[in-house]
């Protein structure tokens, strides 16, 4: 977009100059994209992609002497900002909009759009696409709820003693699992310390058959560990239920959830997967039901279709050859990175790069060094995007 801009040659661009460069920065670009910048001496702007797969809002608010606009990728943050819901509207997949200093916004069709999927993995996650998380949740709740009952049959679904939520993006799925399921609601995990690690509360575990809601499982680590905690909290027994399908796929649309060797799901059924787990027993919500439960929440209708490659496998925009294992390559070097900084913060900054590296490897350094253990053994330094 810059440099189509420079290509206008002026000094200081307009909005119609912005428009113009827009319509040829979307000729060159496949894929998601959900933009909102500041044009130096000229005003804000936000555009989003043809199939609207990323989410992104303009609002405003009235203040004395004028309005205010402003653009971001959820409602609740323009709304902590004072708009209004009336106020706000998604940019359409496709559409641009430029608010000149002192003006009102100019919105411009640039490319007409295609077919309009929203990232459901974003729509179950956070107020986006005109879909309230909240609500998303409890219906995700609900659908799952029936798919627990029919996967348990009666007699096991009986031995069920409580629905305990992981803490705290959970909590509305579950409340919903446990009113429909007509099952106690407990808080088994509290969160403490600076560091914000789950604590599991014995009283809640012991001796009973525990149904764990999470909204998703991403890796095996914290899953693990969850199970792991429960156990030693006396439970007799664990299902652990994820409010979203298995994400067997990498996302490719902006999210950086996880290399596909990373995602627990990719290569495993859900029987595998409690195994890996620690878990009795792993339910998953079915792909249909989530469509469904953010579908029959979004102002588009229950007609609207969403963009679920994470999910299926089945992305909305061709994927140029080799995509995948560029994909990978960067997420390695990436990771790499996070992991040295992670443990250069946990050993302090004496360490020189060379020994810094090995010791991440799990090579036993010099007489004047201890041991590291390898990064992929310490959930706290390997649990990056989970």
């Amino acid at each position: 977009m810059a440099n189509e801009l420079n290509e206008s040659g002026k000094a200081r661009v307009n909005a119609e100059d912005c428009f113009k460069s827009l319509a040829r920065t979307y000729k060159k670009c496949k894929g998601s994209w959900a933009c909102t910048a500041m044009i130096a001496g000229l005003g804000l702007i936000g555009f989003r992609d043809p199939y609207g797969i990323r989410p992104i809002v303009i609002g405003s608010r009235r203040v004395e002497g004028g309005t205010d606009y402003m653009i971001a990728s959820e409602s609740v943050a323009l709304q902590f900002f004072g708009c209004h819901p009336e106020d706000i509207r998604d940019l359409l997949p496709g559409e641009a909009v430029i608010i000149v200093k002192g003006s009102g916004p100019d919105f411009r069709q640039v490319q007409p759009a295609a077919n309009y999927t929203p990232d459901i993995f974003e729509a179950s996650a956070i107020f986006a696409h005109g879909i309230s998380v909240e609500n998303a949740r409890f219906k995700m709740g609900e659908k799952l709820a029936a798919t627990i009952k029919k996967e348990l049959g009666p007699e096991r679904l009986a031995q069920v003693d409580v629905v305990i939520p992981m803490p705290e993006t959970s909590n509305t799925s579950a409340r919903a699992v446990a009113k429909h399921l007509k099952k106690e609601l407990a808080s088994g995990f509290v969160k403490a310390s600076v560091r914000r690690k789950l604590n599991a509360m014995s009283a809640e575990f012991k001796d009973k058959t525990v149904l764990l809601v999470d909204d998703s499982i991403v890796r095996d680590n914290t899953s693990l560990e969850i199970c792991l905690m429960a156990r030693e909290a006396g439970a007799k027994s664990i299902i652990f239920a994820s409010a979203t399908p298995p994400i067997r796929h990498s996302h490719i649309y902006g999210v950086d959830l996880a290399s596909r060797d990373e995602l627990i799901a990719h290569s495993k059924t859900p029987a595998e997967v409690a195994i890996a787990i620690g878990a009795d027993m792993v339910i998953y919500q079915t792909l249909s039901d989530l469509e469904a439960a953010c579908a029959e929440l979004s102002p588009r209708g229950i007609d609207c279709y969403f963009e679920s490659g994470v999910f299926s496998g089945c992305y909305v925009t061709r994927i140029p050859d080799g995509y995948f294992e560029h994909l990978e390559r960067v997420r390695g070097r990436i990771k790499k990175a996070k992991v040295l900084e992670a443990t250069r913060r946990t050993i302090g900054d004496t360490i020189r790069d060379e020994d810094l590296s090995q010791a991440v490897a799990g090579v036993e350094l010099g007489t004047a060094h201890s041991l590291i253990t390898s990064y992929s053994q310490d959930i706290s330094l390997h649990n990056f995007n989970d």
